[in-house]
């Protein structure tokens, strides 16, 4: 396959006042990102072994994070006065047959703090434990890191993360090397303000932006489609274009899934943000600079 020239162009954002409120909210679209990459924003320590393996193909050495971001909670409370404790376990539910797509998931093993992201007609909504999947008579009953517990008409289906396989087992993150740590007070504070001012609700994530992975052959990601959603304002300020293939972070790459963690740990101190897109067979650097 003939190399893509790299011609590297660079978009400066000068932030100040509501602009500043909407580059925030883009550091919430990058972890949104992440999160989708990873399917996961790290499990609690009392999960199993995991049986995930690293992708083949990279660029640098992956790197693992020690930091437990699943207290973060970056997306806020999905409808959290509704969720209870954790719902029986079931040990059997077949591939569902619904035309569904599971884009994206958090799992977590406080019930209030896991969500996924699911396509159904071209359309992206987020939903929680117990949430009916918008067009059908499905109910979320479990979320796990590879895949959703759906109770349809009285019957459990598995309903697998887009690219993997149906297997009859769950797969888990090693986490007995995991340490607790508090998110940093002054990103703390932003994204509560962003959260109560934008992000009631975890599912108007996709009013903004639309993310969709792009594969290679062999099921190898190429990098991440993106595009506006219905409300195209922050994404025509922050210099992105419709269909744009984001491919790394900070020049972390995006398809490496233990640089994918090592970028969302750093964003929380991180200044200075560069989303690396490729656009019409170039590479260009979208940068922000959110002074303190």
């Amino acid at each position: 396959m003939d190399r893509i020239k790299h011609k590297l162009a660079s978009l400066s954002v000068d932030i100040s006042g509501i602009i500043k409120l909407s580059v925030i909210l883009l550091v919430i679209l990058s972890l949104y990102l992440i999160a989708k990459i990873t399917w996961l924003t790290l499990a609690p320590a009392d999960i199993a072994t995991s049986t995930w393996q690293r992708p083949q193909a990279m660029t640098k050495q992956a790197l693992t994070s020690k930091s437990d971001f699943s207290t973060y909670q970056w997306f806020g409370k999905h409808n959290a006065e509704k969720r209870g404790s954790a719902p029986e376990k079931v040990t059997k539910a077949p591939k569902t047959r619904l035309n569904l797509i599971l884009s994206g998931l958090v799992a977590s093993s406080k019930v209030e703090n896991s969500m996924a992201i699911v396509e159904y007609q071209g359309k992206q909504e987020t939903y929680g434990v117990d949430d009916k999947i918008t067009g059908t008579r499905a109910v979320i009953h479990e979320i796990h890191h590879d895949r959703l517990i759906l109770k349809n008409a009285g019957k459990y289906e598995t309903l697998m993360l887009d690219g993997f396989d149906y297997t009859t087992q769950s797969v888990s993150l090693a986490a007995k090397n995991i340490a607790n740590h508090k998110s940093p007070k002054k990103l703390a504070n932003k994204l509560a303000l962003t959260r109560a001012t934008i992000l009631k609700d975890p599912g108007k994530i996709t009013d903004y932006i639309s993310i969709t992975p792009v594969r290679l052959q062999g099921n190898k990601i190429k990098g991440y489609r993106l595009n506006p959603g219905r409300d195209r304002s922050l994404f025509e300020q922050s210099g992105l274009k419709r269909n744009d293939l984001a491919v790394s972070i900070n020049g972390y790459d995006l398809t490496d899934f233990g640089e994918s963690i090592k970028v969302m740990n750093e964003l929380k101190n991180m200044t200075d943000i560069s989303i690396t897109v490729e656009r019409d067979g170039q590479l260009i650097d979208i940068q922000f600079s959110i002074s303190q």
